[in-house]
C-alpha cells in the first residue's frame, strides 16, 4: 500500500506490478484525484487507460514515456475550461441623453365662407345699398400657423378714391386673439352715408392682419 493525496474523500487502492516495469494501479478513485504515487509526482497528461472505465473501478499505467488517452480526464479538462471562460469578469456603464428641438414658429391664417373652412373667399359682394343702408357678411377666420395671435383689421385700395368719404367698414374683431389651429367667426359691417353722391358703384381691400401674441 502506498499514500495518496485526499481530494474530497478517503481512497483505497493497491499496486499490482514489479519494479522492473510501470506500476499498474487499480483504485477507487477517478485520475484527477492521482495526484502522487510512492512519493512521486505525475501530470495529467502521464496518465494512460488500460482499460474501459466503469462506476467503481479505474486502472491506470504510470509510465516514464506514455501516451495521453483523454477519457474522463479530458471531460474534467473540458469543464474546467468551460467554467474558465463563463467566469470573465463583466461590467456596463451608461449614460444618459437629452436635448431639445426648436421648431420654428408659423403664423399664418386663412378667412373660409363656412365654420369648417372648406371653403376659402377671396371676394364677396355687399349687394345692392341706398344711401343711409349698411350690409355685413359673416367670415370665418383660421389660425393655420402654431403660434397664437392677435386679429386686426384695415381698408385700402378704394375705388374710386372718394368712396372713402361715404363708405365705412367696421368689424367685431379687432384685436381679439386666436390660437394656433383655432377658427373664429366675424362679422364685417359695410355703412353708407345718407350724404353719398356721384358713387354708384365701388370696391375696397379688406386686409385682416394676424400679429403674433
Amino acid at each position: 500500500m502506498i499514500s495518496l493525496d485526499r481530494y474530497g474523500k478517503e481512497t483505497i487502492f493497491g499496486i499490482i506490478g514489479t519494479d522492473h516495469g510501470p506500476p499498474i494501479i487499480r483504485s477507487y478513485i477517478t485520475p484527477e484525484q492521482v495526484s502522487q504515487i510512492n512519493g512521486k509526482r505525475y501530470s495529467r497528461n502521464q496518465i494512460q487507460f488500460l482499460a474501459p472505465i466503469d462506476n467503481t473501478h479505474t486502472t491506470v499505467n504510470l509510465g516514464n514515456s506514455l501516451r495521453f488517452v483523454p477519457i474522463l480526464l479530458v471531460v474534467g479538462l473540458s469543464l474546467f475550461e468551460v467554467n474558465s471562460i463563463s467566469g470573465l469578469l463583466s461590467t456596463r456603464a451608461n449614460v444618459a441623453g437629452s436635448g431639445t428641438i426648436s421648431i420654428p414658429s408659423s403664423l399664418s391664417i386663412g378667412i373660409f365662407s363656412d365654420s369648417a373652412c372648406t371653403t376659402p373667399i377671396t371676394t364677396f359682394s355687399w349687394g345692392d345699398l341706398q344711401p343711409g343702408g349698411a350690409s355685413s357678411k359673416v367670415i370665418y377666420i383660421k389660425n393655420t400657423g402654431n403660434v397664437a395671435a392677435t386679429l386686426h383689421m384695415s381698408v385700402g385700395t378704394w375705388a374710386p378714391s372718394t368712396a372713402s368719404n361715404y363708405l365705412t367698414v367696421t368689424w367685431d374683431k379687432e384685436s381679439a386673439s386666436i390660437a394656433a389651429n383655432q377658427v373664429i367667426q366675424a362679422t364685417l359691417t359695410l355703412t353708407v352715408s345718407s350724404s353719398i353722391t356721384g358713387i354708384t358703384s365701388y370696391s375696397m381691400s379688406i386686409n385682416i392682419d394676424a400679429t403674433q401674441s
